[in-house]
């Protein structure tokens, strides 16, 4: 924003981008001008490291990519959505 002599914008975060646009107001909220989320949530949630590491630790074992295709499969369960679920696994 600096660089482009930008004053003021409007933050758009898409899912987990919700947190990164919520994170620049706090640090510089004289620098935004509104904020947009979508499917995602401007109330930030507490998690106490005990809790984050539940939720991140399926994602640092050698199985990894096990649990990003439960993942994956968990956001198209309706069926119709296969076609759209593969090509996500392709890219």
């Amino acid at each position: 924003m600096s660089a482009a002599k930008v004053e003021q914008a409007t933050l758009v975060g898409h899912s987990m981008g919700v947190r990164v646009i919520c994170r620049v107001y706090g640090q510089a909220p004289e620098k935004v001008a509104a904020l947009v989320a979508v499917d995602g949530s401007l109330r930030m949630t507490k998690l106490s490291p005990a809790e984050a590491q539940k939720y991140i630790e399926p994602y640092q074992k050698l199985e990894y990519r096990e649990q990003v295709k439960r993942s994956v499969i968990s956001m198209f369960p309706t069926p119709g959505t296969e076609r759209l679920r593969s090509h996500v696994f392709d890219q």
